[in-house]
This record gives C-alpha cells, sequence and structure tokens, in this order.
C-alpha cells in the first residue's frame, strides 16, 4: 500500500522535516517546513518497533520504509533536515531506537543522527503541546499519559516506566500489579 498527496512544490534544501507516525494497520507520513506547513504526506502499509524482532519483521520494515522514502523524497524534491518517527510498540530501549533510527536514516541517505524515534504516544503529546504545555491521556491496553516528563501506567506497579525489554501486547514483559493494584 502506498499512497501521497503533495501540497507545495517549491522548498528550500534544509527546511523540511519529515514526521512518520508508524502504527499496526498504516504508517502515515507528513513533509513540512520550518513554520509546520504541510507540504506533502502520504500512507504506507503499517509498522510497529515490534516487528524488529524477528528477521522476517526487520526485513519487511526495510522493505516499508523504503517505500515511505521513495515516496517522501519524491514528493519532497530535497531531502528532510530532520526525521522524528514514532512507534507503536516502541519502548526507550537504546538498542532497538539506534536500528530504528539507522534503518531510516540509511532508507532516505541521513545521517544517523539527523533521525528521532519515539513512542508513539510522545509523538502525539509533541503534536499536541508544546513539552510541558499539558497531559495526553491515552486509554486503551498499557494506558499510559505523557505531560512534560511524566510517564505513568493506570496501576500500581513496582518501578516507573517500562521495564527493560518491554513489549506492547506480551505481558511477560509487563510489571506485575501489587496486591493494592
Amino acid at each position: 500500500m502506498s499512497d501521497k498527496h503533495v501540497t507545495s512544490a517549491a522548498l528550500n534544501p534544509g527546511s523540511i522535516g519529515l514526521g512518520i507516525d508508524a502504527g499496526g494497520t498504516s504508517t502515515r507520513w507528513a513533509l513540512a517546513d520550518i513554520s509546520g506547513r504541510v507540504l506533502a504526506n502520504g500512507r504506507v502499509d503499517g509498522l510497529t518497533a515490534l516487528m524488529m524482532g524477528s528477521q522476517a519483521g526487520r526485513d519487511q520494515t526495510v522493505a516499508i520504509l523504503q517505500r515511505l522514502a521513495n515516496d517522501a523524497l519524491a514528493a519532497g524534491m530535497a531531502l528532510p533536515e530532520r526525521v522524528l518517527a514514532g512507534f507503536s510498540g516502541y519502548s526507550d530501549d537504546p538498542g532497538l531506537r539506534a536500528s530504528l533510527e539507522a534503518l531510516i536514516a540509511n532508507s532516505l541517505g541521513l545521517p544517523d543522527a539527523r533521525v528521532r524515534v519515539v513512542g508513539d504516544i510522545v509523538l502525539a503529546y509533541l503534536d499536541t503541546f508544546s513539552p510541558g504545555g499539558g497531559y495526553l491521556v491515552y486509554a486503551g491496553t498499557g494506558s499510559i499519559a505523557a505531560g512534560g516528563v511524566l510517564m505513568f501506567r493506570h496501576a500500581l506497579a513496582p518501578g516507573t516506566f517500562d521495564p527493560p525489554g518491554f513489549r506492547l501486547g506480551d505481558c511477560a514483559t509487563q510489571r506485575n500489579l501489587d496486591e493494592a493494584g
């Protein structure tokens, strides 16, 4: 699946950012100028961070990212200066982040340092508020809230944030609730 829409033509090189909202059903992307004006956008097949857990999933991730990059580069007429990608199923794992950032950078021909991967809830928060400007609550499996540096679960569990190796949808990697929980 690949779908794109272009709303502008003449762009200055280096003034473009690429945003990626990667979800299980589909992955949306948008190129925007420094003022935030969307210049082009599109949609490709779904991606989640969980796909990186197998070679087949990594291969599929590479193919989808390449389609996204081809569409975005064709629409943008210039290489984006920066990329911010929010992935469903992403937990702040440094190894996974480095792998995803390298795959995105490679597909666009960018240095890894110009790509940043975050969880989809962080991307939604940044789309809604300035840092520290409010709270975003997502109600569903693994409910979380984001606000400034605040991240919490809806129940009491030992520790803070997600445990090392946490994978959304894999209960064995989640924290166990306490008796009050």
